[in-house]
C-alpha cells in the first residue's frame, strides 16, 4: 500500500505540473500595451536547457478506516537538448533525468533518497528512483507547447519505463500557448485528460497573459481538476519572450479523492525553474 500511495502522490504532482494546472486569481494583469504578441516555443537545434521541479506535499489518506499523514518533498532535475526543429516549428527534444531526491515522512515507513548518494537508502522505492537517473526520453512539441509524440529509450527497466510513460505522456512547460496573438489581460483555455494508475483526471485551465516586460511573459493559469480526483490551484509562470522557454514559476494546489475504502486530501506547493 505504501508503494501505491507514493506512486499516486508522485504521479499526481507531476501530472499537475506537466499539464499546467495553476492560477493567478490574486494577480491583476498590467494595462494592455496596444500591441498583441505571439507566444511560441522558439528554440534552435543544439540548444540545451535545464528544468528543476520542487514539490512539497502534505497528504492525509484514509485506507479502510486507517489514517496516514504523509509529508513528502521531491526535487527533480532534467537536462533537455533540442535535437531538431522543423519548418512548422515542431521541436524534437531529448530529456534526461539528471538528479532526484525525495524525503517522505509518515505512514508505516519514512524514506529519504538522494541520487547523489543512492546507497544511502535501503527502501525498495529507492531502487526504482535510482534507476531513473541517466535515463532519457524524447518528446515532440508544437510551437505552442502541445505534445505531439513521445518515446522512451529502448532497454529501460520496465518498471521505470512505465512510471516515466505514465507521468510524461502529456509533457508541457507548465502551460500551452494560444494559437492567436495576445496582449495583457487576454485569456485562453486548455484541457488535458490523463489516466494515472487507472485514476482518470481532466484538468481544465484558464490562462491569462498578466504582463510582458523585461524580456519575460508572465502567465496566470487558473486550474480546476475533475474526475476521480478533484481540486483547484493558483499560481504563476514566467517565460522568456524570445525563446518561449520557461523561466520560473510557482503553484499551490488543493486536491482530494474519495473512493470506497480510500480517501485522500492533499495540499501541494510547487516551484520550478528553467534557468
Amino acid at each position: 500500500m505504501m508503494n501505491k500511495t507514493f506512486h499516486l502522490f508522485h504521479q499526481i504532482a507531476l501530472f499537475v505540473f506537466l499539464c499546467g494546472c495553476g492560477g493567478a486569481d490574486s494577480h491583476e494583469p498590467s494595462p494592455p500595451t496596444g500591441e498583441k504578441i505571439k507566444l511560441a516555443l522558439n528554440l534552435k537545434p543544439g540548444d540545451r536547457k535545464k528544468l528543476t521541479v520542487e514539490v512539497d506535499s502534505d497528504s492525509k489518506t484514509q485506507v479502510v478506516g486507517k489514517e496516514m499523514v504523509i509529508t513528502m518533498k521531491i526535487v527533480s532535475v532534467m537536462d533537455l537538448e533540442v535535437l531538431e526543429v522543423n519548418a512548422v516549428g515542431e521541436h524534437l527534444i531529448k530529456l534526461t533525468y539528471a538528479k532526484m531526491s525525495m524525503d517522505m515522512d509518515g505512514g508505516p515507513m519514512n524514506m529519504n533518497f538522494d541520487s547523489s548518494d543512492p546507497q544511502g537508502s535501503e527502501s525498495p522505492m529507492a531502487a526504482v528512483l535510482s534507476g531513473i537517473i541517466g535515463q532519457h526520453f524524447t518528446v515532440r512539441m508544437s510551437n505552442v507547447g502541445k505534445t505531439l509524440g513521445f518515446e522512451v529509450a529502448e532497454g529501460m527497466n520496465p518498471l521505470v519505463k512505465q512510471q516515466i510513460e505514465q507521468t510524461m505522456q502529456n509533457f508541457s512547460l507548465g502551460t500551452t500557448f494560444p494559437d492567436f496573438r495576445v496582449d495583457n489581460g487576454d485569456t485562453w483555455k486548455s484541457a488535458i485528460t490523463q489516466d494515472v494508475n487507472a485514476i482518470k483526471i481532466t484538468n481544465i485551465s484558464t490562462n491569462t497573459l498578466l504582463d510582458q516586460s523585461n524580456g519575460l511573459a508572465t502567465i496566470g493559469v487558473s486550474g480546476v481538476m475533475e474526475g476521480e480526483m478533484t481540486g483547484t490551484s493558483t499560481g504563476m509562470i514566467k517565460f522568456d519572450l524570445r525563446t518561449g522557454w520557461i523561466d520560473s514559476g510557482e503553484l499551490s494546489m488543493d486536491m482530494s479523492m474519495d473512493k470506497p475504502g480510500l480517501e485522500v486530501k492533499s495540499e501541494i506547493k510547487m516551484t520550478f525553474s528553467g534557468k
